[in-house]
């Protein structure tokens, strides 16, 4: 009898301890995750108040020169990760990457990814910080839909309710929600948010895509992804300078994506440099969110920017939202909640322990899902030890 429970016990603790180490691998990822992604949030904020001060009230509306200066900033990741790594070289990860194949591929992911840019801060700069954040979340929705289809993200009624809680805050957001403060004008019009939904569309095409060539490639480690959106910086500088040009020389009747050419001047230099400072930022945690975690989470989870943009403009700007604001913004947060994993597995996991308590059921079960081999080494084992006592001395 003693020998069955100390197999029994022994057999608990190995699969305990399997069990433990898995999960603790696994939540460490997740805690690396988040904490990128909440510097996510803080770098996205701080950049876009910096962003659109320096289009309205510095005069130097120039979104696609700023996007560009932006992305190229963080050509500084590939030093700054190759100091890190100790002077050792580029990964096997990347080493091993067919040339023409990587080069390709990080040039669809440039120029996705500065498309994206463009249209969101050519739409900010006709907006609130607030309005455009709120909006820019419906991420969320197209991220999950092209999951479902690239990535086999699972297609469940939590998260389908959860993708139409988030399209319902935002309808209520948008056009039954108001601000007032001392920026309001009639300058906040339909098509500025209408910019920032296709913003949201094309970044989760980014988010998607990058998720899809990271595990394709095999790079989820932090130096392999630092040097992959350090090349498609580079990538943004050497093929889509031209832009800047095709810009300004485009008609009149384009005058939503015109910007004349014009050399930043003194006054316009500490928000270019700042701005693209939170920009290096930003993409460097950016792509680590994307590695460690889901599109899906990343997407939802950048929803926390709508409470802090909220709480930004308020302080800086003066604005406040009326009844409906505040609604559609709770729907879009209540979204975040039902979509994620995470916090409906905790929550679940805690309902049901509470209602079901410890059982020795449970370790039946255990027991039944056991190999049988570490059952046979542990009875030998207690079998062999009897043996040794039973010898006479």
């Amino acid at each position: 009898m003693t020998s069955i429970k100390s197999v029994r016990s022994s057999t608990r603790f190995s699969y305990r301890v399997s069990r433990d180490l898995r999960t603790l691998n696994s939540t460490s990822a997740k805690v690396k995750g988040y904490i990128c992604l909440f510097l996510v949030i803080f770098f996205w904020v701080g950049q876009a108040e910096v962003t659109q001060s320096l289009q309205t009230d510095g005069g130097y509306n120039k979104p696609y020169l700023i996007s560009w200066l932006n992305h190229v900033m963080a050509v500084l990741i590939i030093p700054i990760q190759f100091s890190l790594s100790k002077c050792r070289g580029l990964p096997e990860e990347i080493t091993s990457i067919k040339k023409s194949d990587f080069s390709l591929r990080c040039s669809l992911l440039a120029t996705v990814y500065l498309i994206a840019d463009l249209v969101w801060y050519t739409g900010l700069a006709h907006t609130t910080v607030a309005v455009g954040t709120t909006l820019f979340n419906t991420s969320c929705v197209f991220t999950y839909i092209l999951s479902v289809i690239f990535i086999g993200e699972s297609l469940c009624i939590r998260k389908v309710s959860a993708v139409a809680l988030a399209l319902g805050g935002v309808a209520v957001f948008s056009f039954l929600g108001g601000t007032s403060g001392e920026d309001d004008d009639e300058d906040n019009s339909w098509w500025a948010d209408m910019f920032i939904v296709v913003a949201a569309a094309l970044y989760a095409v980014y988010e998607v895509l990058f998720k899809v060539y990271t595990e394709r490639w095999n790079t989820t480690e932090i130096a392999p992804v630092n040097y992959i959106i350090g090349f498609i910086s580079v990538l943004t500088a050497v093929l889509l300078w031209p832009g800047i040009w095709v810009v300004d020389s485009l008609p009149n009747s384009w005058s939503v994506f015109y910007e004349k050419f014009e050399w930043p001047d003194n006054s316009h230099l500490p928000g270019l440099l700042i701005g693209a400072l939170g920009a290096v930022g930003f993409n460097v945690f950016f792509g680590l969110s994307l590695s460690l975690l889901s599109p899906v989470t990343v997407s939802v989870g950048c929803m926390l920017t709508i409470p802090v943009s909220a709480i930004t403009d308020l302080i800086i700007h003066g604005t406040t939202f009326d009844g409906f604001g505040v609604l559609g913004a709770l729907m879009i947060i209540a979204s975040f909640i039902l979509l994620n994993d995470d916090i409906t597995e905790a929550v679940k996991n805690f309902y049901y322990s509470r209602r079901r308590g410890n059982n020795e059921g449970q370790y039946e079960e255990i027991e039944s899902s056991m190999p049988n081999i570490l059952l046979e080494e542990d009875r030998s084992r207690s079998q062999s030890q009897s043996r040794n006592q039973m010898r006479p001395a």
